[in-house]
C-alpha cells in the first residue's frame, strides 16, 4: 500500500508478488525494494507507484528475511540462515550470494539497517547482534544468537569471567561484562562433541570453574571455562545446583529421581564425596552459602547447613503453597533470606525462623549486588532496593528467563528461553 499524505490515507499499489511480503526497504526517493519469503523481490524506480517483480539469485541458504540500503543505490538482503545477496545497481542485478554468518539455525526476527554506506546492524531472535563495516561484504557477531538451547546456568567470578550453560554440551564464556559469548564444547571420551548434556548450574572455586550436570556428571575447568574435564559420574543422578562457599569447599545438590542428593568437596571441585541424607523425595535445585559455613539447599524443602555442607537440617517454609517448589536462593545480608520459588518470592529476616511472602508471579532465578538491591527473574523480571521487602516490575517484553546475575553493581545478565542472554547496565532498573 502507498500514502502520500504521511500516512493518513492508503491506496493499494500491485507489488507482484504472490507470497508474503516479509520486508521493504528505500535508498532514495524513488528506488525501493520488497522482497518475500519465497526468493521473490520487486522494485519501484518511482517512489512506490509501480513495481516489477523478478526473482532473486539462486544458489543461497534459507529465505529471504531483511533487506536494507547502504546508499541510494547499495542494497543488501540478508536470509533467515545468515546468507547475505548484495546489489549495486538498485536491485537490477545481484551478485553472488555468500554465507555472512551462521545463524546455528532458521532466524526469522531478523532486521537489518544502515547507519551510513559502510556500518551495518543486524538484529534477530536468540539475541542475535551482527555488525558490518564495509556495506555488507563482511560481518561480525558481537554477541548472542550463538544457540537456540534454553540457557539455565549462570554465574561471574570476581574476577569478572561470565559463565552460562543449560540444555546442551556447550559452556558459553564472556571476559567483557557479558558483552560478548563464546562457546567451549564440554567433551569426554566415549562421548562426540555434539552428545547432549544439560548444565544445570555454574560456580567458581577460586580460578576454577565446576558445572553440576545431568546424566550424573560434574565437570571442572581448571581455566575458567576454557576446557572441562569430568571430575564425578553418579549414574541415575542429574545435579541441578553448586556453590562453594570457599575456594576449596563445596556443595553440588540434585536428585536421583527418588530422593535428594548432595555431594561435597573439600579440594576446589577436583573430588567429591556422598553426603547422608535420610530418605526426601522432591529434587534439589538450588545451593547457595551465605558465609563459609552457613548455606541452603533447597527444591521441593530448604535444607540448612552451619558446618560448611557436611550435615543439613530441613527448616519450615511456613508461606509456600503446598507442591511449591523453591528455584533459587539468596543471602543478601546478615539473618536475611529469600526465595525465588515456582508461585513467589518468599523472604525471612531470622535465618529461616518465620517467613513472609513478599510477591507473587513464577521466579526462576535470584540474585544482589549488596544488601539491598537485587533482581529476580522468571514469566517477568522483578527488582527489590529494600533488601526484599518489596518488589516492582521492571522488565517487560522479556522472553522467560531462567537465571540472574550480577557482573557487578550496575551490570545485570540474565538468560532464559532459546537462548536469550539480555544485558542491564543501570543495576537492574528500566532504562
Amino acid at each position: 500500500m502507498r500514502s502520500t499524505d504521511a500516512g493518513l490515507t492508503w491506496v493499494n499499489a500491485s507489488s507482484g508478488l504472490s507470497g508474503d511480503i516479509v520486508d521493504a526497504a528505500f535508498g532514495s526517493a524513488t528506488t525501493g525494494v520488497a522482497i518475500d519469503a519465497g526468493g521473490m523481490y520487486t522494485r519501484t524506480t518511482d517512489g512506490g507507484v509501480t513495481w516489477t517483480a523478478e526473482a532473486l539469485a539462486g544458489g543461497y541458504a534459507g529465505a529471504p528475511a531483511t533487506i536494507a540500503f547502504s546508499g541510494p543505490a547499495d542494497v543488501v538482503v540478508v536470509t533467515n540462515e545468515g546468507w547475505v545477496l548484495r546489489s549495486a545497481d538498485g536491485g537490477s542485478t545481484w551478485a553472488t550470494p555468500f554465507a555472512g554468518w551462521d545463524t546455528r539455525g532458521s532466524n526469522w526476527s531478523l532486521r537489518l539497517r544502515f547507519v551510513n554506506a559502510s556500518e551495518g546492524i543486524a538484529v534477530g531472535a536468540y539475541g542475535t547482534v551482527v555488525r558490518t563495516t564495509d556495506g555488507g561484504q563482511s560481518w561480525t557477531r558481537l554477541g548472542g544468537g550463538g544457540t537456540m538451547d534454553r540457557l539455565d546456568a549462570l554465574r561471574f567470578s570476581p574476577a569478572g569471567i561470565g559463565l552460562a550453560g543449560g540444555f546442551g554440551n556447550v559452556i558459553w564464556r564472556s571476559v567483557d561484562g557479558g558483552q560478548v559469548w563464546t562457546p567451549h564444547v564440554i567433551v569426554e571420551p566415549g562421548h562426540p562433541a555434539g552428545d547432549y548434556r544439560y548444565v544445570g548450574d555454574l560456580a567458581f572455586a577460586g580460578t576454577a570453574a565446576v558445572a553440576a550436570a545431568g546424566q550424573g556428571r560434574l565437570y571442572r575447568s581448571a581455566d575458567g571455562g576454557l576446557t572441562w574435564a569430568r571430575v564425578r559420574l553418579d549414574p541415575g543422578v542429574t545435579f541441578f545446583g553448586v556453590d562453594f562457599a570457599s575456594p576449596s569447599v563445596g556443595v553440588a545438590v540434585g536428585s536421583d529421581g527418588a530422593n535428594n542428593v548432595i555431594r561435597r568437596s573439600g579440594d576446589g571441585g577436583q573430588t567429591w564425596s556422598v553426603v547422608s541424607l535420610p530418605p526426601q523425595p522432591g529434587g534439589l535445585f538450588a545451593v547457595r552459602f551465605a558465609s563459609s559455613t552457613l548455606g541452603y539447599a533447597a527444591g521441593a524443602l530448604l535444607l540448612r547447613t552451619a558446618d560448611a555442607g557436611q550435615t543439613w537440617a530441613p527448616v519450615s517454609v511456613t508461606s509456600l503453597y503446598f507442591n511449591e517448589r523453591i528455584q533459587d536462593i539468596a543471602a543478601p545480608a546478615s539473618g536475611v533470606v529469600v526465595l525465588a520459588s515456582s508461585s513467589g518470592i518468599h523472604r525471612s529476616t531470622d535465618g529461616g525462623s518465620t517467613w513472609t511472602r513478599v510477591a507473587s508471579g513464577r521466579f526462576e532465578g535470584l540474585s544482589f549486588a549488596n544488601a539491598t538491591t537485587g533482581v529476580a527473574v522468571g514469566d517477568g523480571v522483578v527488582r527489590t532496593t529494600d533488601g526484599g521487602a518489596t518488589w516492582s516490575a521492571v522488565g517487560r517484553g522479556l522472553p522467560t528467563m531462567d537465571a540472574v546475575t550480577h557482573a557487578s553493581a550496575n551490570t545485570v545478565i540474565a538468560v532464559g528461553f532459546g537462548g536469550a542472554i539480555v544485558r542491564n547496565e543501570q543495576g537492574g532498573a528500566a532504562p
